[in-house]
Order: C-alpha cells, then sequence, then structure tokens
C-alpha cells in the first residue's frame, strides 16, 4: 500500500524543483525544513562555493515554508555552504542553520537535505552608523555598540530593544535622519533598536545674520522691549 503522505511530498518535491529550476535543467538541492521558525517572514540564504560567496536570496514565507531548491550550475564541483537566516517583519535574526553539500560530478539531479534552524535566545537587529564629521560618539544599553570619538562609521548587531545614545561634542543639536527621533537640546539623542537599520547623523545647520549673529534653527525668542506709557491720571 502507498504511503499518501510521502507521496504527496515527492509530488510537491517535484513540482517546486519544475518551479525553481531553469529552462537548461540545471540540478538542484532542496532544502527540506522540519519547521518553519517562529517570528520568522523570510530566510536570507548565503551561498558560498568552496569558501567563496556566490550570492545571496531571500525567501519568503509564503514561497518556503516547507522548503526551498537551490539550483547547481551543471559541472559545478566542490563543496556547497549555504547560511540560512531566519528574520523577522524588522529584518532582526530570529534563527539560523547551516548546509553543506559535496558536489561532484555525479550531482545532476535534484538532491536534498533535511534542515532545522536554532532559534537565538534573542532576536538580534544589525545597526550601522554613519557620522558626518567624525565629532560623535554612540553607545548601546546593554553594551556592544562602541562607537569612539572620531568615528565616521560604525556597526554592531544588537539585541532587539537595544537603546542607542548618540552624543555630539561639537554641536548643540542634532537630528537622525532614520528614524526621526527627538534630541535633547544638550546634543544627543537616545532611541530604541526595533529593527535592522541604517542611521546617518545630520547636525543641524546653523543660521547667520549679516552682522555675524548665529542660532540654530527654529529662531530664537526676541524679547520685546515693553512700551512705557505715562498714565494721563497721574500727576
Amino acid at each position: 500500500m502507498r504511503n499518501n503522505t510521502s507521496y504527496s511530498w515527492k509530488c510537491w518535491l517535484l513540482l517546486l524543483f519544475v518551479v525553481t529550476s531553469s529552462c537548461g535543467g540545471e540540478p538542484g538541492l532542496l532544502v527540506r525544513l522540519a519547521a518553519w521558525p517562529e517570528g520568522a517572514e523570510n530566510l536570507r540564504v548565503v551561498r558560498w562555493f568552496d569558501g567563496e560567496k556566490r550570492d545571496e536570496i531571500i525567501v519568503s514565507k509564503s514561497k518556503g515554508e516547507r522548503g526551498f531548491v537551490v539550483t547547481i550550475p551543471e559541472g559545478t564541483t566542490g563543496e556547497l555552504r549555504m547560511q540560512i537566516t531566519a528574520q523577522d517583519s524588522g529584518d532582526c535574526k530570529v534563527a539560523r542553520a547551516e548546509v553543506t553539500e559535496r558536489l561532484g560530478p555525479g550531482f545532476h539531479y535534484i538532491q536534498d537535505q533535511d534542515v532545522s534552524l536554532t532559534p537565538l535566545p534573542s532576536p538580534t537587529c544589525q545597526l550601522v552608523l554613519e557620522f558626518p564629521d567624525g565629532g560623535s560618539t554612540a553607545q548601546s544599553n546593554p553594551p556592544g555598540l562602541d562607537c569612539p570619538q572620531g568615528s565616521t562609521h560604525c556597526e554592531a548587531e544588537l539585541p532587539k530593544g537595544s537603546l542607542i545614545t548618540v552624543r555630539s561634542d561639537n554641536h548643540k543639536f542634532l537630528a537622525l535622519a532614520k528614524p526621526a527621533e527627538d534630541c535633547t537640546s544638550d546634543g544627543s539623542c537616545t532611541f530604541s533598536l526595533k529593527r535592522s537599520q541604517r542611521t546617518r547623523l545630520e547636525l543641524t545647520p546653523r543660521k547667520c545674520s549679516s552682522d555675524g549673529f548665529c542660532w540654530y534653527n527654529p529662531l530664537p525668542l526676541v524679547p520685546i522691549p515693553a512700551k512705557v506709557t505715562a498714565d494721563s491720571g497721574s500727576k
């Protein structure tokens, strides 16, 4: 008696391979997932051939919940290594796995591997900070990001929800291009890392009058002298 579950799986495997294979009939490796990682929206798959990075693909949940096929150029030999990272809606990492397959002359048709992704203790997000003049510093809580004075670029992987504090010693006001956050008048900004992001620190420019009086936008409040009038009833 035929096992219907096994037969259905094989049919799905064949259909997936036909859809994802090229017209030239390139061989492929089917990665079968034991379970879709909790909280993940997509998988980021980076392919390496014999230690050299080839490319990377994004597999959405709607197309790869049970698995996905990676095509292999005909005649490729050596070791295929794939780093698989599950990401949430904010591109923060929630699980990971690594797959290796030895490619040889006999690798002509589809082959398969069962893969289980290991959940991370907590989601981690990639933060990239860019400073225009190197006159700012940045730190994170919990620790992990260290941008000393003079840095123009720094990055780190941090737990989701980490508090990032950026401070400028050369300018009174700061503004973060992305995301827009409130900054204090003492030249510091603090924001919560809710997703992987690249943030550029923009310094608020000064405006100067023709006589050399300078201010930061918005315009400063200028006191208006009180008008003194004589009381008509006074003597």
